[in-house]
């Protein structure tokens, strides 16, 4: 196998998490790409299905990085701009918004698979 190969295989589901939430930006204006509004997640969730807990967390929270770092890519020019914060500071301020919105996803992720695995059947 290449070595290319073996990195896309083991890494596949993570860049997958993170481009589904690059690409679930598209269902807003001014795309309005309705149908990534399901796709997007729906990765996710698949993603999700049979993984453990602490993978399904990393895999939220790239999910998550890419959906709020690059919906929210414009606020750093309103916080350098009105804010009166330098470009390395709003940018940094920026990154720990997106960061912390990230987690969200990653504890759904994390919190879903656990609940999940200790279900008991009636």
């Amino acid at each position: 196998m290449l070595p290319g190969l073996s990195i896309l295989a083991r890494y596949g589901q993570y860049l997958a998490c993170l481009s589904a939430g690059c690409a679930l930006t598209l269902a807003f204006a001014p795309y309005n790409l309705s149908l990534t509004a399901i796709l997007s997640p729906a990765v996710l969730f698949w993603c999700w299905h049979g993984s453990s807990a602490n993978k399904a967390f990393v895999q939220g929270y790239l999910f998550g990085l890419g959906f709020f770092g690059t919906g929210v890519n414009w606020l750093h020019i309103s916080i350098n701009l009105y804010g009166g914060v330098n470009l390395a500071g709003a940018l940094f301020m920026t990154y720990l918004l997106v960061a912390f919105l990230a987690l969200y996803p990653a504890l759904s992720g994390y919190l879903g698979n656990k609940i999940r695995c200790h279900q008991t059947l009636w």
